[in-house]
């Protein structure tokens, strides 16, 4: 799924690359714990850690802290639950538009889990999910530079065709089938995500090699299109795009920031 190379992991040191196994879980709040463990120990060490990637969520909650949801009910869960068993991810995230529009705008619309508890959430207090986010006053955990890299919509698009074609050239069958020959199932979390579940119907006969891949790509671009609504409302201390990045400049925004926020 195109995470760093060998290569480009012994030139920098990255952290919570490679953690866990595909049937395992993994959630903000995890992410919460194991983050602030290697940020207190590069702290430490008088370094400052660069927080990167795109899974927006994690990172807010890692620097505001992690949204406490109200108690449900054990009938409203079961009752969603059951129903879900019957109806596609589309029936619930279609509702989901009508009653909480900026949830559903940053959830994957075939996320079920989290569609489901925003639904749950609103069905066991009549206030939308994203309502209660607003609502609870919570604090930064840190004092952080905010940097947003963008590109035109188009050329990122294109990027994107053509890094899931360079995955599938570079060997993705053959380790998603070594995955599988290891005792791991499509229905494993891992195995869930963008760029490995769009190949599985592929390995099964399903579909053609040239389906799977056209998938990939289209839902990579809509996972794309979802972090640009999300980082629309956040504020950014710099907004970069990638074809005009001066460094020179950036590193005077970054040095004369950073001294401004060790004053604070």
């Amino acid at each position: 799924t195109a995470k760093p190379s060998l290569e480009e992991l012994l030139k920098i040191k990255h952290h919570l690359i490679d953690i866990i196994y595909p049937n395992e879980e993994y959630n903000a709040g995890k992410f919460i714990k194991d983050a602030s463990e290697i940020i207190s120990n590069l702290y430490e060490k008088e370094k400052i850690p660069l927080i990167v990637g795109g899974t927006g969520f994690y990172i807010k909650s890692l620097l505001w802290g992690l949204f406490q949801a109200p108690e449900i009910p054990k009938e409203i869960r079961e009752k969603l639950r059951k129903e879900a068993q019957n109806k596609e991810p589309d029936f619930f995230y279609d509702y989901l538009k009508k009653i909480d529009k900026d949830s559903a705008e940053r959830i994957n619309p075939n996320d079920l889990h989290r569609i489901l508890r925003a639904i749950e959430v609103y069905k066991a207090t009549g206030i939308p999910l994203s309502v209660h986010w607003q609502k609870q006053q919570i604090k930064k955990n840190y004092k952080s530079f905010d940097i947003l890299l963008i590109q035109d919509r188009k050329e990122l698009y294109e990027k994107i065709n053509e890094r899931t074609l360079k995955m599938v050239n570079s060997g993705l069958i053959d380790e998603i089938k070594k995955i599988l020959s290891m005792g791991f199932t499509k229905d494993d979390p891992g195995l869930n995500a963008v760029g490995y579940k769009e190949f599985i119907p592929y390995i099964e006969g399903k579909i053609t090699l040239n389906d799977a891949i056209e998938t990939a790509q289209k839902n990579t671009r809509n996972y794309a299109k979802r972090q640009f609504t999300w980082y629309r409302k956040i504020h950014f201390d710099l907004t970069l795009d990638i074809n005009k990045i001066k460094f020179s400049d950036m590193i005077k925004i970054i040095k004369t920031k950073i001294k401004d926020l060790g004053s604070a």
